[in-house]
């Protein structure tokens, strides 16, 4: 029994989500992070131990960005942008508050988002206008590279890639949030954002899956051979299917009984 406790914590381990270690694992220069969809803050600690040198938050709901603000507060290093991220300036979305902070959206959910998180809410709707991160971006005079990316806005990931104009050039690597099934209404999929970022020279160097959702990282390349594409393409498209099937749904129940386990 012992030694079952032990295999199965080193593989809880080795397939354990962590941006320390994404950073760490990739080498990732800790100089400019970029945050949009900064919520209220929840990667604060995380970032103070990462210790870039300059950290920027993105985020448009005011009440939101309110309390991310007074948690940076005295934080030198910190700023925040108080925007709300689309793809065209004249754009204004029906900004969903969910009960858990996190999961609030521009995009209506959908009958699969409310099946698989059926303790959330959503709670309140706010019309708020949008603007392009290029523009949020040159108005603040910003010319650095972005060494880390990172996109956590609940459907609005691919509006906001696109929003980027010129600056996705300066990207080095980025962390997005990604949908393995229709979880918002014309929401970006998960091979879309493969697709948009391959065709950008983006290549998706690890992807931590979900039932329905995960996390995929891109690491900017000179360029992507056919062979990186031909490989996004394939493995995108079985992972989205393994989504469909419930079989990742099936690896999530699996990983929640180690971990059970483990802390017995």
């Amino acid at each position: 029994m012992k030694i079952m406790k032990k295999l199965l914590l080193y593989l809880a381990k080795k397939n354990k989500f962590s941006i320390i270690d994404l950073v760490e694992k990739f080498n990732i220069n800790k100089g400019v992070l970029l945050h949009v969809g900064g919520n209220v803050g929840q990667e604060l600690p995380v970032y103070q131990l990462l210790k870039f040198n300059k950290v920027i938050w993105v985020e448009g709901w005011p009440p939101f960005a309110d309390e991310l603000e007074e948690k940076i507060k005295g934080l030198d290093n910190h700023s925040l942008i108080r925007s709300m991220i689309s793809d065209a300036n004249t754009s204004v979305v029906n900004f969903s508050i969910a009960s858990n902070k996190g999961s609030s959206t521009a995009f209506e959910v959908t009958n699969i988002w409310r099946n698989e998180f059926q303790n959330i809410s959503i709670d309140s709707f706010h019309k708020i206008k949008c603007e392009r991160l290029d523009d949020v971006l040159l108005k603040k005079n910003f010319d650095s590279q972005i060494d880390l990316m990172v996109l956590d806005i609940e459907g609005s990931e691919l509006k906001a890639l696109i929003s980027l104009g010129d600056y996705i050039n300066r990207i080095n690597f980025a962390l997005i949030e990604v949908s393995f099934r229709e979880n918002f209404v014309d929401g970006p999929l998960f091979v879309d954002i493969d697709k948009f970022m391959a065709n950008h020279g983006f290549n998706r160097v690890y992807l931590k899956a979900g039932a329905i959702s995960g996390d995929a990282l891109y690491k900017k390349m000179n360029k992507l051979n056919i062979l990186d594409h031909i490989y996004m393409w394939i493995t995108g498209n079985a992972v989205q299917l393994s989504s469909s099937l419930k079989i990742t749904k099936v690896i999530v129940i699996v990983k929640n009984l180690v971990k059970r386990i483990i802390n017995e």
